[in-house]
């Protein structure tokens, strides 16, 4: 099991690596660069999640929160998660013994893809912080996030491998500057669970 989380954080890293290569000179567009699940756009699947109100917690440190399973218009199983560490909303379906969820972050300035406070990009000099570089942003925002749920215990359990962003600096303070930037893949424990009265 060990070995095959490894291998599934590497294939992450990689593939965000060949997507960095193909576009170097990015610029920033979050409504443009923002990741959707193709399913969307099919017929929807099949979800062992029955709709209704669960709480959801990402990563072992947050709090399970209130989350909801809803059908769309189109029939695809839709989970919305709106505070965690990464407030996120996608599709859940079925694949074999697990049910997957594809989706995307649905804050303007997600957890890994920046880094300074919100205030700072309105008036950057109110901040002493240097924002991420805006390719990186971009490459963030593009990222699927990704989880295999398994039930057991009270509800579902799975793992997040999800990059975050930091520049890449160089030189030595004063003249210290960002030239590029770096991701990471971290895991972080997911977890959904029926409310009390669900």
């Amino acid at each position: 099991a060990m070995e095959e989380q490894a291998r599934a954080k590497a294939a992450l890293a990689a593939e965000l690596a060949r997507d960095e290569a193909a576009e170097p000179d990015a610029e920033p567009s979050a409504a443009g660069s923002r990741y959707r699940p193709r399913l969307l756009d099919e017929a929807p699947a099949k979800a062992s999640i029955d709709p209704g109100e669960y709480l959801c917690k990402i990563s072992r440190e947050y709090k399970l929160r209130p989350c909801t399973v809803r059908v769309d218009d189109r029939g695809h199983t839709i989970l919305t998660v709106p505070e965690a560490l990464l407030a996120i909303e996608g599709v859940l379906y079925d694949e074999g013994d697990v049910v997957h969820f594809d989706g995307w972050t649905t804050e303007e300035r997600p957890f890994g893809c920046y880094i300074c406070a919100p205030r700072c990009a309105i008036d950057p000099s109110s901040c002493d912080c240097t924002e991420i570089q805006p390719a990186a942003s971009v490459h963030c925002l593009a990222q699927p996030v990704t989880f295999d749920l398994k039930r057991g215990g009270k509800g579902w359990k799975g793992t997040l491998r999800y990059a975050l962003y930091s520049n890449r600096y160089e030189g030595s303070p004063p003249d210290r500057r960002p030239t590029g930037y770096n991701f990471e893949v971290e895991e972080f424990v997911v977890e959904l669970r029926p409310t009390a009265g669900g």
